[in-house]
């Protein structure tokens, strides 16, 4: 039996044409074969391709990569704490709930925390999680000066676009401000 989804993606209707149709098809001969990493990635390269080739964001003049990196590996938390005392203009509210970030081009995501998802809530929370954080991360680098709210609203216009469904509208009148704040800046002495 599949197991009810309880996270964010509450989805009244998948086309049995869209990518997401695809994906949850594909899903469980990736993790009866132990090819859940290389379905992971085959997502991200389809979906990067997907957002440049629209021309939802400016073509990148680098190349962009995606490591799958477990919380408690060590390189994880310091790339964290690096994140922590960077310059971006805000912060998650609850830094604990971090499961991905960018550092030099390279998309960090938590793998466990992904685990986690597909074995608790199924392979649709696990599918949309993937791909909206994958989305997500590629909108920051694209636009590097965009608020989460401004990054928040191009990312549900193209995970539907990508994904070949629609989105629940409470979902799409989500507010970042809930899981962001504004960081706080250290005046400069004078």
């Amino acid at each position: 039996m599949e197991k009810e989804d309880k996270i964010l993606y509450d989805l009244p209707e998948i086309p049995k044409n869209s990518r997401l149709a695809k994906y949850l098809d594909e899903l469980p001969n990736a993790i009866e074969e132990k090819r859940l990493i290389p379905f992971m990635k085959n997502a991200f390269q389809e979906c990067f391709r997907f957002i440049c080739l629209n021309e939802y964001v400016p073509m990148f003049p680098h190349t962009i990569a995606v490591k799958f990196i477990p919380t408690t590996n060590q390189f994880f938390k310091e790339l964290e704490e690096q994140l922590k005392n960077s310059i971006q203009k805000e912060e998650p509210k609850k830094p604990e709930l971090t499961s991905a970030f960018v550092k030099s081009n390279t998309i960090h995501i938590d793998l466990e925390r992904q685990i986690q998802i597909l074995r608790e809530y199924g392979g649709l929370s696990f599918v949309m999680d993937l791909v909206d954080i994958y989305v997500h991360e590629i909108c920051h680098l694209a636009y590097p000066r965009k608020s989460e709210q401004e990054i928040f609203e191009m990312q549900c216009s193209f995970l539907e676009d990508f994904l070949g469904i629609k989105l629940p509208e409470k979902r799409k009148k989500f507010k970042i401000s809930d899981y962001y704040e504004s960081k706080k800046q250290e005046k400069q002495p004078l």
